[in-house]
């Protein structure tokens, strides 16, 4: 029964009007849940559900100069929890600068380095990686503070974030799997 669920749930169109996927640094449309692939940037807008386990990696909210973003994970543990991510520090743009919203600006000045993260696996409370960009010589430690997991609820503003286990790889599906 659930594997039915969550097939008529892949094959669902995840994107609200604005919201946006980036694959190899171009604008894909027309997606389903079941289209979305490890190493997708997406674009989402409050109100939305993330089709993946995701890495925060900007949001428009700002607090103590640290992007911030509240999501809703009722669906994974079945009771209403708020919580609070950050993107990485290496990845957020903390100024009200123009390439907060602007994807080609922001791909290109942010987003060139090497990731490394954990194996998919089952565990919904912890994750651990690493993440060194070019434009940086620090590497930065990347906890669940930083991980949004799939199904969870944008509850402020706008994200950008990058897809990293899509499918039956997420957390949720191989902890129920």
């Amino acid at each position: 029964m659930r594997s039915r669920a969550d097939e008529k749930v892949n094959q669902s169109r995840f994107l609200m009007e604005d919201s946006k996927v980036f694959r190899n640094g171009e604008e894909m449309t027309g997606l389903t849940w079941g289209d979305i692939e490890e190493g997708d940037v997406l674009y989402l807008e409050k109100g939305e559900k993330a089709p993946a386990d995701l890495l925060l990696l900007d949001t428009q909210h700002i607090e103590d100069r640290e992007a911030i973003v509240y999501v809703d994970a009722r669906s994974i543990t079945g009771k209403v929890t708020v919580e609070r991510k950050k993107a990485c520090y290496l990845t957020q743009v903390t100024s009200r600068s123009a390439v907060k919203r602007n994807w080609d600006r922001y791909r290109k000045e942010y987003l060139s380095g090497k990731l490394k993260y954990e194996q998919p696996n089952s565990n919904m409370e912890n994750f651990l990686g690493y993440l060194k960009l070019v434009k940086d010589p620090k590497t930065s430690l990347l906890t669940f503070e930083n991980f949004i997991s799939r199904e969870s609820v944008i509850k402020t503003c706008w994200v950008y974030a990058l897809v990293l286990n899509a499918g039956m790889n997420c957390k949720i599906m191989r902890h129920i799997g």
